[in-house]
């Protein structure tokens, strides 16, 4: 008898201990997480701000795919950074540019080919659109071709 005195008790020490163990495995929701259904929520969670975590900023532009027009250079201004051309149709197009605009086929600068009125070139850009303003032609690059 004296066995099953103690194997009872040990099997009681057991079955209490393993029930602790699990009852401490319980996952606890994340901190700032909302409360699961049916859970109290704690006091000391609610009150708790917010922490300041870098927050990404707005996206200022977006910008379409890299297009091209070729036409005869009509006129370049260097104080707001435009660059009009004439395409075959006779319409003219005005483009921006800044100073990461490449020129190639000349050694002339942006700004140098104010003096190339009628040469012919090939302006890669893109449709940039900037919340609240009209979207504007971007140019990427300045291809300068011969007569």
């Amino acid at each position: 008898m004296h066995n099953f005195k103690h194997s009872a008790a040990t099997f009681a020490f057991l079955t209490l201990l393993s029930a602790g163990t699990a009852f401490a495995q319980v996952p606890q929701p994340a901190p700032g997480a909302p409360p699961r259904p049916g859970e109290p929520t704690r006091p000391a969670e609610q009150a708790r701000p917010a922490p300041d975590l870098p927050r990404p900023a707005p996206q200022a532009a977006t910008a379409s795919p890299t297009m091209n027009v070729e036409g005869e250079l009509v006129r370049v201004d260097a104080t707001a950074k435009t660059i009009s051309i004439k395409n075959e149709k006779g319409d003219q197009l005005d483009f921006k540019y800044t100073d990461a605009t490449l020129v190639t086929g000349s050694d002339a600068k942006i700004a140098g080919l104010a003096t190339m009125s009628g040469t012919p070139v090939t302006i890669h850009y893109t449709k940039v659109e900037v919340a609240g303003e009209p979207a504007a032609n971007v140019a990427s690059r300045i291809e300068v071709r011969k007569k």
